[in-house]
């Protein structure tokens, strides 16, 4: 599994985009967001395991919204043929367990704060209780 943004596709332009809430992005916005990337030399790597018969897919945070310019992307640079999963275009934001890959849940964008305060948390009552006698 390969992630589209960052590791195929250099994603530095898309800053001043990516900065304005999930919310408040229009579709101009999200088309600009998947354009104009350049290839990452990791592409090389996919392609070289491609063509060892290696099972590869590129998995992305983009939504199903750009799936068109994204596959256009793609097929620029020689990855028509590689696998993509995006997320479904109902479960925009950050911190969305969206997309299915190989029958499981795959976490598309992480909040890392959440999930520190969660790990943070006793998960049981004996848990909680052992954590509030050692305090």
């Amino acid at each position: 599994m390969f992630d589209l943004d960052g590791t195929l596709a250099l994603t530095e332009h898309r800053a001043q985009v990516l900065i304005v809430p999930a919310r408040r992005r229009t579709g101009a916005a999200l088309t600009r967001l998947a354009t104009g990337t350049s290839p990452h030399p990791m592409v090389r790597t996919l392609l070289a395991l491609h063509n060892t018969s290696a099972d590869v897919e590129i998995g992305s945070g983009r939504s199903d919204e750009v799936k068109d310019t994204t596959t256009t992307w793609l097929a620029d640079h020689g990855l028509e043929h590689i696998p993509i999963r995006t997320r479904p275009r109902a479960t925009a934001g950050p911190a969305v367990r969206g997309s299915r890959i190989h029958g499981g849940p795959v976490d598309v964008g992480v909040d890392r704060q959440r999930d520190r305060r969660a790990r943070s948390q006793p998960r049981t009552r004996t848990a909680r209780r052992h954590a509030a006698a050692r305090r």
